[in-house]
């Protein structure tokens, strides 16, 4: 979605909110927009002037939809087949029989005429676009294994009903499912629980008095687990750089416990005030979150580096024991405000100091310090 900004000439900046979008927010003024799935999705435009703001939000305002999944079953009686469409958000739909003939109903009923070896295509067709389904259906005396499943694709637990569509009237049944619960089944129609991630295998074996057919499926049943949110850090000085591998996630967001945040996947983080600092990292998959956090401490020392220290501010002596004396050349008179915190960030006092230009030098008794590191 292209955003086309139409606020006031008088409007100097913007923020946008865009619920469900990638990106979530923009400051730009005509943002481009990705929306990854099916639902209704509404907008905010907030517009800035010297004067004030005003704000406009519509509601589902984008609407996304997802093209069809395609999908049947099917029961054979001598050369006739009945099919029953199992489509999902289909609208349309065409059908190839495989024998020369077509139809485009819901759930048409076909007359063969001989026994053979058919290939049933499926089109379903929505305004999104269209899907299609294959099914090789052998119309004999000897079975022919089949089977369809309520899905193939979930996050554990994954309940997968599976359903028996082999042809010529099989009389036993013999599944076969790597990775479920239960491993194995004799019914004509089992239910099955998939708790372990990855890809699974499943397999049907059909007899009658005629004969045996097998169907063998690889890695059929696709189920994925929740994130893993753990994370690595090093750490030179005040700066930190953070890694995360990256396995089975869609999106992450992390956070420095300063109130800054990141959606990068491996960003470093500079701070610039001494304290304790909880860092956690938040991943997402269609499958859940999870959360992993460390705390780092952050020591500041200080610096004679010109560029930055331009006073030449010094502590003296260092370490000390009953005074310390802030000791300083600053090039006008000016302001100064001390701060002592202790090794975890929290405040102990805090002066106004005034001082001249030229040398000047400011001492601080112990009396009110705990023992240990101080931070000024």
């Amino acid at each position: 979605m292209n955003f086309t900004n139409q606020s006031s000439p008088n409007a100097t900046s913007f923020l946008w909110s865009f619920p469900g979008g990638s990106p979530s927010s923009s400051t730009q003024a005509n943002p481009s927009v990705s929306y990854n799935n099916v639902g209704a999705y509404g907008v905010t435009l907030i517009a800035y002037s010297g004067g004030g703001t005003d704000t406009l939000t519509w509601d589902n305002l984008i609407l996304v939809g997802s093209v069809p999944v395609a999908s049947f079953l099917l029961s054979t009686d001598d050369t006739n087949v009945t099919f029953e469409n199992q489509s999902i958000g289909a609208s349309s739909y065409f059908w190839e029989f495989g024998d020369g003939q077509f139809s485009s109903a819901e759930n048409p009923v076909h007359d063969y005429g001989a026994f053979g070896t058919y290939t049933v295509l499926l089109i379903s067709t929505n305004p999104c676009g269209s899907d299609s389904s294959t099914i090789v259906i052998e119309l004999s005396t000897v079975p022919h294994a089949f089977f369809s499943y309520s899905g193939h694709t979930g996050c554990a637990p994954f309940v997968v009903n599976f359903v028996d569509q082999s042809q010529n009237n099989p009389t036993m049944w013999d599944w076969t499912f790597e990775g479920g619960d239960p491993a194995t089944s004799s019914l004509q129609n089992p239910t099955v629980v998939y708790t372990v991630p990855g890809a699974h295998t499943v397999s049907l074996v059909v007899t009658n008095n005629n004969g045996t057919d097998a169907l063998v499926l690889d890695g059929l049943i696709q189920v994925g687990g929740t994130p893993d949110a753990t994370f690595t850090y090093s750490q030179t000085e005040n700066i930190i750089s953070l890694e995360y591998p990256g396995l089975d996630y869609d999106s992450l967001h992390w956070s420095f416990g300063d109130g800054r945040t990141d959606n990068s996947l491996n960003p470093t983080v500079e701070y610039n005030v001494a304290g304790q600092y909880p860092i956690s990292l938040i991943v997402y998959n269609a499958c859940g979150t999870d959360t992993t956090s460390v705390m780092v401490t952050i020591t500041i020392t200080g610096t004679s580096n010109p560029s930055i220290n331009k006073s030449g501010w010094q502590i003296r002596p260092n370490p000390f024991k009953d005074v310390l004396t802030i000791y300083g050349e600053p090039l006008v008179d000016g302001t100064a405000t001390i701060s002592l915190l202790d090794v975890h960030g929290k405040l102990i006092s805090t002066e106004k100091w005034i001082h001249s230009s030229g040398q000047v030098l400011k001492e601080i008794s112990e009396d009110h310090l705990p023992q240990g590191v101080v931070l000024v």
